[in-house]
């Protein structure tokens, strides 16, 4: 697939992501870190893999509140639902594993990866190491340059001589080494998006960059409604089959099928 085709496609689906959001509603329910008790099924005749309870499809999802959430040990939330609508349609056992987003980069970057998929947004080289399942675009995200309160709202622009607060492990879709290039910007990493805000606040910094969702999330955790912000980009979020696991194409093919049918028995509705 072309770079211009991918892109086509991805705008096709940024129009269609409400549309899919409430189609998925419907699926309510939680996704436990074990193996679930699907139905054991082998891929198409000629796969170079078979998946069973013992080697299920393995999914990778890092903790994205309030669309991706754990709490007990038990994840739940949209993208949960909505994968799990996918892979139960499929037949195919499956696990949804939990993963730190530096270790899910590394994963699916090696050459020989653990996980079969992961649920994120287009990320640098993304079509060289998977392939979206079609259609599962989920949502759109928005990453924004969050202030202080009663200041403007940021652009990037400012940020020069300055000082950044960023998330560990988020590349911000290739702006953060863009940033850790830029003379004269200063970046603190915080562990994750509420110490990322407490520390704005508590005056350590005058800028924080967030992903729209989770940043929502946290400042509610704060008492804050909100902050001065300025958009700086947007991405659909989808569910990826990685291209270097045996029989990639195949389960591909099997996954869009599946994703096919829960979109057409759900419009029906």
């Amino acid at each position: 697939m072309n770079g211009r085709l991918y892109t086509e496609m991805m705008f096709a689906f940024y129009r269609s992501a409400k549309l899919l959001k409430w189609l998925f509603a419907g699926s309510l329910g939680l996704g436990v870190c074990f193996v679930f008790a699907a139905p054991v099924a082998a891929l198409e005749p000629g796969s170079e893999r078979h998946y069973s309870k013992a080697n299920p499809v393995k999914i990778a999802m890092f903790e994205y509140p309030p669309t991706v959430v754990v709490k007990g040990g038990i994840l739940s939330g949209l993208y949960v639902e909505q994968t799990r609508a996918i892979l139960e349609e499929s037949g195919l056992p499956y696990d949804i594993k939990l993963t730190p987003l530096g270790r899910m980069y590394r994963d699916f970057y090696s050459d020989a990866p653990k996980m079969d998929g992961w649920v994120s947004i287009p990320v640098s080289g993304a079509l060289d190491i998977g392939a979206p399942v079609m259609p599962s675009a989920y949502s759109s995200i928005t990453l924004s340059l969050y202030g202080k309160p009663g200041s403007v709202p940021p652009k990037l622009s400012v940020l020069n001589n300055s000082v950044l607060i960023v998330i560990h492990s988020y590349r911000y879709a290739g702006l953060l080494e863009k940033l850790q290039t830029t003379d004269g910007i200063q970046l603190i990493t915080t562990p994750n998006h509420l110490v990322a805000f407490k520390l704005l606040m508590a005056g350590r910094a005058p800028y924080v960059l967030d992903y729209d969702g989770p940043a929502a999330f946290a400042l509610r955790e704060l008492g804050l409604e909100s902050l001065p912000f300025t958009r700086v980009d947007s991405w659909v979020t989808q569910l990826f089959v990685s291209n270097k696991i045996p029989g990639s194409a195949k389960l591909l093919n099997r996954l869009s099928k599946a994703a096919e049918r829960v979109l057409a028995r759900r419009s029906s509705r």
